[in-house]
């Protein structure tokens, strides 16, 4: 979803996911601003920008202690990107899911258990 907010892009396609829980996902656009997605039945979709400080206070009620550090620069963190086949795809979505984690929590967890 793209939406302009107050003369800035949000762009869920393009802006870094930090944390999807319960149909609320946290961002981090390329130039540091946040912003909340909402996907609900009955409100709909939309994107609410929101503060540091309040994705701080968001992420302190979504996310674990180290996962917080991650996303908010106390752990430095490594970028990658991988080309995997839509059936892989969509057994990490399942996981996703079923674990509530994020696709660097699923790596990292796997990763570690090798």
């Amino acid at each position: 979803m793209k939406k302009i907010i107050g003369g800035s892009l949000y762009n869920t396609e393009t802006a870094h996911l930090i944390k999807e829980i319960e149909g609320q996902e946290l961002y981090r656009t390329n130039s540091r601003k946040y912003f909340v997605h909402v996907v609900d039945q009955v409100t709909g979709e939309y994107i609410t920008p929101v503060t540091r400080e309040a994705a701080e206070m968001w992420a302190g009620m979504h996310m674990s202690k180290e996962e917080k550090s991650c996303a908010f620069g106390d752990i430095e963190m490594t970028y990658i990107s991988a080309a995997v086949t839509p059936a892989t795809k969509k057994k990490l979505d399942k996981l996703k899911k079923e674990k509530r984690a994020t696709t660097a929590e699923i790596i990292t967890e796997l990763i570690e258990k090798a």
